[in-house]
């Protein structure tokens, strides 16, 4: 009886923290602004001493003038506060992820989401940290798919994948990011959550198939040299999403096809802009041997 009573208890606090958050989420679409989740280094009861500076994302294109507006949530030192102006996000320099299956950047099912209306839709940037591959067996992993459909990446020092999504996804993600330690893909751990507004068209990535691509099942094993030989490939893995991102900017740059440097039968088509080479008209480079 007394499990059964703290199930429902549960079940409505859960229930009301989602509806809770939806409703700050829609307000905060009404107003343009721009939700960020984020991880400050220490647990902190003074939220206002909270500086822009720290927690803003500079690939978005008005970030300067982004200013911190209300306190959402926050668990220990885990923050959701509001932004504005509402971020935009340029594309053209990203690179798409296609419908189906793909390894790249990491392991996506491909989109599984029934089209959303204009007014459902929104986007949400995460940032997933490279250096924790393997590394967080005390985090929850989640599939991307709960929280929405991957649309389109780029690899920094972190790695950054824009979700097409809607409110009640949002909310989801928000009360599992601040409720949990929570990882995607081959253990990378969330450290951002952005909403934004998008522009642009990311770049296509063609022939992508001819480039070795991390296997995740290459990760599973307990031995030394399995865990050994797995980070190497990891590490082999991240170089060429960055590579690969290199190329993405200077095709939107040029607005021209961009070879991948060390893989020359793949390349990077411009997906918007004037000199745009449309697609069934691109002749891929022809295949050679990869260096070993």
């Amino acid at each position: 009886m007394l499990l059964t009573v703290y199930y429902m208890a549960a079940t409505w606090l859960q229930s009301w923290r989602l509806s809770s958050m939806r409703t700050k989420i829609v307000q905060l679409r009404k107003d343009r602004g721009t939700l960020l989740l984020f991880k400050s280094q220490e647990a902190t009861a003074q939220h206002d001493s909270l500086q822009v500076q720290t927690v803003n994302s500079t690939y978005c294109c008005n970030s300067g003038d982004a200013r911190i507006g209300d306190l959402l949530c926050y668990s220990g030192n885990k923050h959701g506060i509001s932004l504005f102006p509402q971020l935009i996000l340029d594309t053209s320099n990203w690179i798409g992820v296609p419908d189906k299956r793909t390894l790249f950047p990491i392991e996506l099912p491909g989109s599984s989401m029934e089209d959303l209306s204009q007014e459902e839709t929104l986007h949400v940037v995460i940032e997933a940290d490279f250096s924790t591959f393997s590394k967080q067996s005390y985090a929850s992993h989640c599939q991307l798919e709960e929280f929405g459909v991957a649309r389109a990446w780029h690899a920094q020092e972190v790695l950054l994948l824009l979700l097409e999504s809607n409110e009640e996804q949002l909310s989801k993600l928000t009360a599992s990011y601040m409720a949990n330690t929570i990882s995607i893909g081959p253990g990378l751990e969330l450290l951002k959550v952005l909403s934004v507004e998008v522009k642009g068209k990311p770049c296509l990535l063609l022939n992508a198939d001819s480039i070795p691509a991390f296997n995740p099942s290459s990760r599973r094993g307990t031995s030394v040299r399995k865990r050994a030989a797995a980070a190497t490939q990891w590490q082999a893995h991240v170089n060429v999403l960055q590579t690969f991102s290199q190329a993405a900017a200077q095709a939107s740059l040029l607005q021209a096809p961009t070879p991948i440097e060390g893989h020359r039968s793949a390349m990077v088509v411009p997906g918007s802009g004037a000199g745009y080479t449309p697609l069934e008209e691109v002749k891929p480079f022809p295949s050679e041997p990869e260096v070993q």
